[in-house]
């Protein structure tokens, strides 16, 4: 037998629950440096169909500068412009050269700034795989037991027996 409050509870839509990270953007290690400059220039350039970031920290003596290396720059820069485009999935790909992580690549002289967002997908080793929209999964819940009635109903026992003893 259903109570009205499992009724109530059944009724409801249910939501896919999302994950919370801090992500930021980077450049992917296994690719070149040269697959990366062109990345890096076109982030760095100050023309209007270029990225415009910034990348003063990147030049000698700069905050970024070290470890000077074409993969450490091309980062710093890619998450810059990610974080400067809301953190949009769009704004971290770079023709296929950007990534997501969820690992702080900042370095003791150099801070990347992050952003904390819903991520649809899993979280693992760092990265953040997309999944499509799955199906629901019945559990407990979905079957009208959750531990609120669970434990009602056993109080509820407990207290008959007690009664009736």
């Amino acid at each position: 037998m259903m109570t009205l409050e499992q009724k109530m509870y059944n009724s409801r839509p249910r939501e896919r629950k999302l994950a919370t990270a801090t992500v930021w953007c980077v450049a992917k290690s296994n690719l070149s440096d040269g697959a990366l400059q062109g990345a890096l220039d076109w982030v760095c350039g100050p023309l209007p169909d270029q990225g415009q970031v910034n990348c003063g920290p990147l030049q000698s003596g700069g905050a970024c500068y070290d470890p000077n290396n074409v993969p450490s720059h091309t980062s710093w820069a890619f998450n810059a412009y990610f974080q400067s485009h809301n953190a949009s999935d769009s704004a971290c790909d770079f023709q296929g050269t950007g990534i997501q992580v969820t690992v702080d690549p900042s370095t003791s002289t150099c801070s990347f700034p992050g952003s904390i967002k819903e991520v649809n997908g899993t979280i693992a080793n760092g990265t953040i795989t997309p999944s499509p929209p799955g199906q629901f999964t019945p559990n407990a819940a979905a079957a009208g037991f959750e531990p609120q009635y669970f434990f009602s109903v056993s109080a509820a026992i407990t207290f008959m027996t007690y009664l009736l003893t």
